[in-house]
């Protein structure tokens, strides 16, 4: 069975005749009238019937036509796929981060590529390692925390971690806070598989820090939802870089 036999089948089904299909085919009608069955022997089931003086797809052809769409699809790319390996591009990448990382910096970067960019697909970091993450087929893995040294990596930011309080706290009005000022206070936190708290959590590893009391939440959005609510003293301000030198 050849390439060619599965690109003739399906043109002919969707011209509806041979003579339109030999036209868009730019080959002879006897020619593709013989390439069909060639196909047919090579199949060892009659994907036509004939008996009307008309090519119709009988009950096999009908039924293994989307499956020859989909080979003529694999086909071409792969053929892409070579095209852009050899010529040094991507066709497509495969980011994972965290939620809040893909929302607020990769989907601003997507909407800057142009029309000759890869495609690009997202997946969420949360509960995932970057092992099981390439396994799966991500290109690039975007980590709050240090990863295996398995891995080529960067530093792409330096960013805070956000602490709320309510507007009466007395750090309401600071710019910084310590890592072990907000350690000594309550600290509503979010999930464990959160980037924000195992930035938080690695954070106190690093620098040996103990935190004094914890209130787990549910999610993020109950964490702040509690701290609203007078529970815990989390707080706006933001640990300093040497504090919380977790980059994303």
């Amino acid at each position: 069975m050849e390439l060619r036999h599965i690109q003739y089948f399906v043109t002919v089904c969707d011209e509806g005749s041979v003579s339109r299909a030999a036209q868009t085919l730019h080959i002879t009608q006897p020619n593709l009238s013989r390439q069909l069955r060639q196909f047919e022997r090579d199949l060892g089931v009659d994907m036509f019937d004939r008996s009307t003086g008309r090519l119709i797809p009988t009950s096999s052809g009908r039924t293994l036509l989307p499956m020859a769409r989909g080979v003529l699809a694999a086909s071409r790319a792969l053929a892409m796929a070579a095209h852009a390996r050899g010529s040094g591009t991507l066709e497509s990448l495969t980011i994972a981060a965290p939620s809040v990382t893909l929302n607020d910096i990769v989907a601003p970067f997507v909407a800057t590529l142009g029309s000759e960019a890869p495609t690009i697909d997202v997946w969420t970091t949360e509960g995932t390692t970057p092992a099981a993450l390439f396994a799966r087929g991500a290109d690039v893995v975007v980590m709050t925390t240090d990863s295996s040294r398995t891995y080529a990596r960067r530093t792409l930011a330096h960013l805070p971690v956000w602490l709320q309080v309510p507007a009466d706290h007395p750090w309401a009005g600071r710019a910084h806070v310590t890592l072990d000022e907000a350690a000594s206070e309550p600290v509503i936190l979010p999930p464990l598989d959160t980037s924000a708290r195992r930035s938080w959590d690695a954070a106190l590893t690093h620098h040996g820090v103990h935190a004094t009391s914890v209130i787990d939440a549910a999610s993020s959005t109950i964490a702040q939802a509690l701290a609203a609510a007078g529970r815990g003293r989390p707080s706006r301000q933001t640990i300093p870089d040497s504090a919380s030198s977790h980059s994303n």
